[in-house]
């Protein structure tokens, strides 16, 4: 499933995407944009969660806890993070 998430959002709105591991061993999507740094979003527990890095690697800047549950299917997932990026990208530019 990771994988065709990632393929919904590669190209899209020049975003580039990879499934990736963390450095705890939780497998998820890394997302990276030209106007919003680079996300990690994993399905934690019974919601997909996204990490904001501002950068390069470290620490988070930012956490997203959403309401995308566990049994949504790869296109509902890559639809809500769409959303997020959507609003992600207007609150940079207008803020």
């Amino acid at each position: 499933m990771l994988r065709q998430i990632a393929a919904h959002l590669d190209g899209w709105s020049g975003l580039r995407t990879r499934v990736a591991t963390d450095p705890t061993g939780w497998p998820g999507v890394h997302v990276a944009g030209p106007a919003t740094g680079s996300q990690s979003w994993q399905c934690v527990h019974d919601r997909w969660t996204a990490r904001l890095f501002d950068g390069g690697a470290g620490e988070p800047v930012a956490t997203i806890d959403t309401s995308i549950g566990e049994d949504a299917s790869a296109s509902e997932v890559a639809d809500g993070i769409k959303a997020i990026y959507r609003m992600l990208r207007t609150d940079q530019e207008t803020g």
